[in-house]
C-alpha cells in the first residue's frame, strides 16, 4: 500500500523501490538448507523435494535467485 502510495502522489520525481531478497534456507547453521517452518517460497522448494511440483511454471528465461 505503501508503494503504491509513493507511485501515485511523486509527482515528477524519480522513484525506486528496492526490496531485500527473501531468505530461503541457512547457509550454515544449524546445517546447510535448514528451512524453520514453511513459508511463503519455503512451500516451493518442500513441494519440489518431496516430488509433488515437478515444475514451476515460468519464463525459462526469467532469473530467478533461489
Amino acid at each position: 500500500m505503501g508503494e503504491m502510495f509513493l507511485g501515485q502522489f511523486k509527482g515528477d520525481l524519480p522513484l525506486v523501490i528496492i526490496r531485500p531478497t527473501m531468505i530461503a534456507s541457512t547457509y550454515k547453521q544449524p546445517f546447510p538448507g535448514w528451512i524453520e517452518g514453511v513459508r511463503t517460497f519455503d512451500s516451493f522448494i518442500v513441494s519440489y523435494g518431496k516430488g509433488k511440483l515437478t515444475c514451476f511454471p515460468t519464463n525459462p528465461n526469467t532469473i530467478m535467485d533461489v
